[in-house]
């Protein structure tokens, strides 16, 4: 059952975490969807009307997945990814505006794409299209000009996937097994 290195990399942070071990690994896993409730509970507070609607988020996500997992569903990853997933999205579809914090918005919305990327390659289509949301919203609801405006998201986003995917590349590069990636 060949994974892409995104993967290998959780696992490898969960064993020297917690210890390369079933308990180990699942307490990782707790850990990260711990936080991933957090961050959906933080970032959303001022999406719904009523605030205290953010709290039921993690419920609704992480509560369900762990309902409806079984032994074998647990650490796999089309559930781990969400949450890298979730952030490219919430960094990828700020106002792309020239300014300092924009560009870093899609910068690091650049930066989970490649950790999303690095879990599989078939999400790259999907995190592709939160770019392309934000860049048809400005161009035809915004009237802002197309060229500059891909430029204002292409070129931090493409920054950003390239940090994750060069390291490890990089990586495999020092360990002579580029031709696994």
């Amino acid at each position: 059952d060949l994974k892409q290195p995104g993967l290998y990399g959780f696992y490898l942070l969960a064993g020297t975490l917690f210890g390369f071990n079933e308990v180990g690994i699942h307490t990782f896993e707790l850990l990260y969807m711990a936080i991933f409730s957090l961050v959906l509970m933080k970032t959303l507070k001022t999406y719904y009307g009523n605030p205290s609607m953010a709290a039921v988020v993690p419920l609704l996500t992480v509560g369900i997945y762990y309902g409806v997992s079984g032994q074998w569903h647990l650490t796999q990853l089309e559930a781990l990814v969400g949450f890298p997933m979730f952030l490219a999205l919430w960094y990828g579809t700020g106002s792309p505006y020239p300014n300092g914090r924009e560009s870093l918005r899609f910068f690091l919305s650049g930066v989970m794409a490649g950790i999303v990327v690095l879990f599989k390659l078939m999400f790259l289509p999907i995190v592709a299209a939160f770019w392309l949301t934000t860049l048809v919203d400005a161009t035809l609801n915004k009237r802002q000009p197309l060229l500059s405006t891909l430029m204002r998201i292409g070129v931090p986003v493409a920054l950003g996937m390239a940090v994750p995917l060069l390291i490890v590349l990089g990586y495999f590069a020092a360990n002579n097994a580029v031709a696994l990636v």
